[in-house]
């Protein structure tokens, strides 16, 4: 039990002190990710988007129409907010600076992983094989990849699954940290869960595609494993115990002077001492 407990005071030590250190590098570095939040993107949500929103006589191309369609809806809900008083009383409109989105393209991550550890150990054979793979899947608009919404691979990768938006002013991107904290209307049929953007470097972007639902379920799985194993090393502490204290008391101590001194004066020892 001392060692459960030690471990998790630990384990919140080196959490709090790293927490420190980064806020600590937050205030001497000022980055667009200072002022920048994140929200997933559910494939529904860019799908009723798309039936109901996109243009398809506009000349601009179906990602900039989505994203001046994500930058007008938060500018103009950030905006609606109550003044948290950042810039002053009278702020202004929220102004969002840049949106830019995350696609599904773990798929594609992959394949240039393994090509470039391929052209790594100069196998060039090998090479021209994947390129070859490569370029037949994205050609092959027929076969469906994604079943659920029955989507080729070129569209599934064309779909946002987060959006990031950096905001002009302290006050917005404050405003937009509250956001998820206050009952708000749908977007497309969505409510946006939106927090504070990670540091690109942070981000494993071929893993942004997976919904909340099947994170939370690894969480599950991750934390169900540790603690299988926390119960395992518990018993297995449990039973060495045990097993230590049969011997300590089937050998108990005893006072070596006795023997020594019934051996030394009669040569043999006297049992009806014991």
């Amino acid at each position: 039990m001392f060692i459960y407990l030690f471990t998790i005071v630990y384990y919140d030590y080196i959490k709090t002190v790293q927490s420190n250190v980064y806020i600590d590098w937050d205030v001497k570095t000022i980055t667009a990710g200072d002022y920048s939040i994140e929200f997933d993107m559910e494939q529904d949500t860019y799908d009723y988007w798309l039936e109901h929103y996109h243009d398809k006589s506009n000349p601009m191309s179906e990602c900039a129409q989505f994203k001046l369609y994500c930058q007008n809806e938060l500018e103009e809900r950030i905006t609606a907010m109550e003044n948290l008083g950042f810039d002053g009383e009278d702020p202004g409109k929220i102004k969002i600076a840049q949106v830019t989105f995350a696609y599904n393209n773990a798929k594609v991550i992959e394949w240039l992983k393994k090509r470039g550890t391929l052209i790594k150990t100069e196998k060039w054979e090998k090479v021209a094989d994947l390129n070859e793979q490569i370029l037949k899947e994205l050609k092959d608009t027929d076969k469906i990849v994604d079943k659920k919404e029955k989507k080729n691979l070129i569209d599934l990768l064309q779909t946002p699954c987060s959006v990031f938006a950096t905001f002009e002013s302290e006050e917005g991107y404050n405003r937009a940290k509250k956001y998820s904290d206050q009952p708000q209307k749908c977007f497309c049929m969505q409510q946006l869960d939106i927090q504070e953007a990670s540091e690109p470097t942070d981000i494993i972007w071929e893993n942004r595609f997976y919904s909340e639902n099947t994170r939370n379920f690894r969480r599950v799985i991750v934390w169900t494993i540790i603690g299988i194993m926390l119960a395992m090393s518990g018993a297995i502490i449990f039973f060495m115990t045990n097993y230590s204290l049969k011997l300590k008391f089937k050998y108990p101590k005893v006072d070596c002077e006795i023997f020594h001194n019934e051996y030394n004066n009669s040569g043999t020892m006297d049992l009806s001492t014991w």
